[in-house]
């Protein structure tokens, strides 16, 4: 009879050690779950910050070259684009106003990354 008893412990001691990976396995998923996801939002925090400083130059661009500068370029994975319009919220005797919208995105993408808008004085 003892050595039915050690059988049947010793079986119990290998389900144990089964249910023992499986929880490690799931924590083990779960862990890496969460790295995948913060190096993600890392990078997307990244994008952004980039998009933001090529908009902030494109519109420098667009102010201090007038409307002879380029309008849109590569920089890097980014694109960006300037649109000029002008600005319908004149009062007489006002000069006139241009709407400057720099819009950044990523090939493929189907929203825009950044954009950003600002007024000139109308060339």
């Amino acid at each position: 009879m003892k050595h039915g008893a050690a059988f049947r412990e010793q079986g119990y001691g290998l389900v144990e050690a089964l249910l023992a990976m499986a929880i490690i396995a799931v924590m083990m998923s779960a862990l890496f779950s969460s790295i995948s996801n913060n190096a993600k939002a890392t990078r997307a925090v990244a994008d952004r910050r980039a998009a933001v400083l090529i908009a902030k130059s494109a519109l420098d661009l667009a102010i201090g070259g007038g409307a002879e500068g380029p309008r849109s370029g590569d920089a890097g994975r980014f694109r960006w684009q300037i649109a000029i319009d002008p600005y319908r919220g004149e009062s007489a005797g006002a000069p006139r106003l241009d709407r400057v919208t720099v819009t950044i995105d990523q090939p493929g993408s189907p929203v825009p990354l950044f954009q950003l808008r600002s007024l000139r004085i109308g060339q």
